[in-house]
């Protein structure tokens, strides 16, 4: 994934790459070097809302930032985590999959509380 990398001490932009290694450890690398890296379940993904920029952050402070969010959806597929952030997208991306989930849950309200 291409994108950015903040160090957590400054507001300096860092151009840099990262990736999901097979153990499940995320890796950023800043000019062919490491600058940081921590187990898959250690960094805290931010949910895929629509297009918006997608961050991964570090125990360490770091925060990486891209706009490939297919590669970050990619990268969680294989190595299952967060099926939900998946699901919240589809509804969040398709206007006729929230419109359906608005009327079962407006349904689902008038029947609950609707006179017998």
């Amino acid at each position: 994934m291409q994108g950015a990398l903040y160090d957590g001490t400054s507001s300096r932009r860092i151009e840099a790459t990262a990736a999901v290694g097979q153990d499940g450890t995320v890796y950023v690398v800043v000019d062919g070097q490491r600058a940081c890296s921590a187990p898959l379940a250690e960094v805290e993904i931010s949910p895929r809302i629509g297009d918006t920029p997608r961050s991964l952050r570090f125990p360490g402070g770091e925060l990486f930032e891209t706009r490939d969010n297919d590669a970050v959806d990619a990268a969680l597929a294989q190595l299952s985590a967060a099926p939900w952030s998946q699901v919240l997208h589809v509804f969040e991306s398709r206007w006729l999959h929230a419109l359906v989930a608005l009327a079962v849950v407006g349904l689902s309200a008038w029947w609950t509380v609707a006179p017998t």
